[in-house]
């Protein structure tokens, strides 16, 4: 979906493809916290890797409880 709007917003300049989105889309919600609801939450969410190669598997339950303290601190700003 992304890639086709921006598709669209090369073709016409005044299309804003953030516009679809509501301003309080919460993806924390819609991803991580739905998969804990559902019990899922030990299942990962997110490998990662980086450059010196050392890596981090970040669960479901893990990764809405750092969202949700990540959240918490813009909120402070």
């Amino acid at each position: 979906p992304l890639g086709f709007a921006m598709h669209l917003a090369e073709q016409e300049s005044s299309f804003d493809p953030w516009a679809a989105i509501p301003p309080r889309f919460n993806l924390g919600v819609g991803l991580t916290s739905a998969h804990v609801a559902a019990a899922r939450g030990d299942h990962i969410c997110l490998h990662w890797e980086n450059s010196a190669g050392q890596r981090r598997s970040i669960s479901y339950a893990e990764m809405d409880e750092l969202s949700t303290r990540f959240a918490a601190g813009l909120a402070q700003l």
